[in-house]
């Protein structure tokens, strides 16, 4: 069971805790549901946003990390190549222009073609110098795992079961608060 629905199940036992056991009076009382509610609304909510924060930080470290890649792999092949420079930095305008085109959480499908023409200028450099090679080689290895890094966090969001239980804690926290 995953952390969200061990949270969930505990969230629903507790609920239904609140209607099955008597009270006093043998009524649940507002008190008891407003304080389980609040609490769980508010430890959950925490959650959410710190998770929410650290992917949206995570997401403008990759990207400007994938940016910084793009620059010195675009000096690299003008330095070390410079009839392929001109191709190169067309290919990555086209891709960045194309990047800003898609949602966050689509965009590596989205720019798969533009990014696969990155590579292919890429591909079209001589073994002859090994260490510019290595570098280059290097410097597309960072690139691959850049996007697939950026795809996995861009998905991390929170699911159907994550809303409802959220819209229930609001429900009931303003339903037993009057």
């Amino acid at each position: 069971m995953t952390l969200w629905a061990e949270i969930s199940f505990a969230f629903a036992c507790f609920t239904a805790l609140l209607f099955i056991v008597p009270t006093k009076t043998g009524l649940v009382q507002n008190d008891n549901l407003l304080v389980v509610s609040t609490l769980l609304f508010a430890i959950l909510s925490g959650f959410y946003i710190a998770a929410t924060l650290t992917n949206y930080s995570k997401l403008q470290e990759l990207v400007a990390e994938e940016t910084g890649t793009l620059i010195a792999l675009s000096q690299t092949i003008q330095s070390a190549i410079p009839k392929l420079s001109r191709e190169l930095n067309d290919k990555i305008d086209a891709y960045l222009i194309t990047s800003f085109d898609y949602e966050l959480m689509d965009s590596v499908e989205d720019t798969w073609q533009e990014f696969n023409n990155i590579l292919r200028v890429t591909d079209k450099i001589r073994k002859k110098d090994t260490n510019i090679y290595a570098h280059i080689l290097e410097l597309r290895r960072s690139l691959t795992r850049m996007r697939q890094e950026f795809d996995l966090t861009a998905r991390r969001i929170m699911s159907s079961l994550d809303w409802l239980v959220m819209l229930t804690l609001t429900i009931l926290t303003s339903s037993s608060s009057t």
